[in-house]
């Protein structure tokens, strides 16, 4: 996520690679977590949210995580994302 957060693009879009490729393994069972995160720093809320579906369609044990994770910050204002907290029973 450093590079995301750098603004190194090309970089955080190797890192998204390499974490796409562990999904859905029981070897990273946060990977769709981790992806939004990325999304989100490199500014992708369309990724973003389209990661954070996929943690909760496989029931991602680590999904309420976005509410106190400020990487998360810059989904909030996003209406996706009070849909997504709703549909956790998170609602705000």
């Amino acid at each position: 996520m450093i590079a995301a957060l750098r603004g190194d693009r090309a970089g955080a879009l190797v890192r998204a690679g390499q974490v796409e490729a562990l999904r859905g393994t029981d070897r990273y069972r946060r990977a769709d977590i981790t992806l939004a995160q990325l999304y989100t720093a490199m500014g992708d809320r369309d990724a973003a949210f389209r990661a954070l579906d996929a943690a909760y369609r496989v029931r991602a044990p680590f999904l309420w995580q976005v509410v106190p994770d400020p990487s998360f910050d810059g989904l909030r204002s996003d209406p996706r994302y009070a849909q997504l907290l709703a549909k956790m029973n998170l609602g705000r």
